[in-house]
């Protein structure tokens, strides 16, 4: 966990990518930056459940963001909801609470993003392709152009920089959802021939006016498809993924198969985004960014080293996390738990072979191969190839010291195998010598080693994973003295 400091900081930093999304002047940056900014959210909440004000800015951006998805009116109508109850407990929170003046822009910008969630909302239930509009024209109407000309129209939103996503973002949407179809198009202009209210309503001026400019502009356009930005933000995830053959496909595709491949996409990045785990997205983060300062960081290299240190840090949260009976015999040496109250063997061999079964139940299982002997003189526990380049894996046990200056004396070994091959190995290294206080977590047990020698031009990097063996039971563990 984050402490106070950081988890501020880190909000900051959100609302600073928030603004700087809010500086693009066109739908397409301005909604990639946005996503950019609600995955820091995301992972500040990961880590601060409590972060009411994270909380309310996330539902707020997955509003906006969700207003051009197939699914809008499901989409907006959830991030609507969760806004509305967390809103509700961050006004219990500042209750009889002071705001200084210094303060009051901040809860003024979030007041802004909840009104504007709650226009959103009313609209969005009207953007579905299936929704015919004959019931209650007069309100779907004015939910719609409250919408679309919300940076003028809601009080609260002006001079805030919520204003600039309402224009840039929402006002285009609602414009293609009448430009989708035709009977929408003639239903406006006949509420502005015949009802009263809607025809003296700028608003709905405005809306036939940017209508009738997009609809002219597409037909002088000689790349009509090209240049529609309306399916490009119906379908956003397919445009990203297809690029230049994006109006070709949209063009020969029909609607519903482009909203099933659409919805398919974002249910997939969102289980992803859902399921991820922030420690180890940092922890991953550290690691590669020294790594790619090798210069043997190559294509063919790269991506095949950072499967084989996935895998293998898995393997460490497996030896972390299993249970006392999970695994069977393979995984005995981890804890002391026999009959007889008496520590089982922790055995090297038996701490390699769990590694290997651990691997051939992996991506990994058709280019490993252990014991190799005649390998630069001696015998590498693990070799894994992927044609020419190989890295290898060491094994061993540490009984006495198992801190980073203890490990080090294993390093040499393992970048001694890689002379031949690109600079980067791994020492797994079994910690006996955990105490009645536990052993270290598993974030601080990984790390890198540099070992380069007289005549070398630079380190081979052996990434040092370390995993805790024979330990005690949980509960008979006690507290280091203060």
């Amino acid at each position: 966990m984050l402490d106070h400091t950081c988890r501020d900081a880190a909000f900051e930093l959100a609302l600073g990518d928030l603004r700087q999304a809010l500086e693009q002047d066109q739908y397409t940056p301005m909604a990639d930056q946005l996503r950019k900014t609600q995955d820091r959210l995301a992972e500040l909440i990961t880590l601060d459940p409590d972060r009411l004000d994270a909380q309310l800015y996330h539902a707020a951006l997955e509003a906006v963001l969700g207003l051009a998805a197939p699914d809008a009116p499901t989409r907006v109508r959830t991030a609507a909801s969760t806004l509305r109850d967390t809103l509700h407990r961050y006004r219990d929170y500042r209750y009889r609470t002071r705001t200084p003046v210094w303060a009051r822009p901040r809860q003024n910008d979030v007041i802004a993003w909840s009104e504007l969630t709650v226009v959103l909302d009313a609209a969005a239930a009207h953007l579905a392709n299936d929704d015919p509009w004959y019931e209650s024209g007069h309100d779907i109407l004015t939910a719609l152009l409250r919408a679309y000309t919300a940076h003028n129209t809601v009080a609260v939103l002006r001079d805030t920089p919520v204003a600039a996503a309402a224009e840039a973002l929402v006002a285009p949407v609602i414009e293609d959802a009448f430009l989708q179809h035709e009977h929408r198009r003639r239903f406006l202009q006949r509420a502005l021939a015949h009802d009263e209210e809607i025809r003296d309503d700028p608003a709905a001026q405005r809306l036939l006016a940017g209508l009738l400019n997009r609809t002219k502009s597409g037909e002088n356009s000689s790349d009509h498809q090209a240049a529609d930005q309306g399916k490009a933000r119906r379908w956003q995830r397919l445009a990203q993924q297809l690029g230049d053959d994006f109006a070709a496909f949209v063009d020969q595709t029909p609607e519903h198969v482009l909203d099933r491949l659409e919805l398919g996409q974002r249910t997939r990045d969102d289980l992803l985004a859902a399921i991820a785990d922030p420690k180890y997205g940092r922890l991953k983060a550290r690691l590669l960014r020294h790594l790619e300062g090798s210069r043997d960081w190559l294509p063919g290299i790269a991506d095949e080293f950072t499967t084989l240190l996935d895998t293998t840090i898995r393997f460490a949260y497996l030896c972390y996390d299993v249970g006392r009976k999970m695994g069977g015999s393979y995984t005995e040496y981890l804890r002391g738990r026999d009959k007889d109250g008496k520590k089982q063997k922790v055995d090297e061999a038996l701490f390699h072979q769990h590694y290997r079964e651990v691997l051939e139940f992996s991506a990994l299982f058709g280019v490993i191969t252990s014991e190799v002997i005649d390998k630069a003189g001696g015998r590498t526990d693990i070799l894994v190839s992927f044609g020419a380049v190989q890295f290898n894996v060491e094994c061993k046990i540490e009984e006495s010291d198992a801190s980073e200056s203890g490990l080090r004396q294993y390093v040499a070994q393992a970048a001694e195998y890689q002379n031949t091959n690109a600079g980067f190995a791994i020492l797994l290294a079994l910690d006996k010598t955990v105490g009645a206080e536990g052993a270290a977590n598993l974030f601080d047990s990984i790390w890198i080693e540099p070992v380069q020698r007289a005549g070398e031009a630079e380190p081979c990097l052996v990434v040092i994973i370390r995993v805790p063996g024979g330990r005690e039971n949980p509960n008979l563990l006690r507290p280091a003295p203060a």
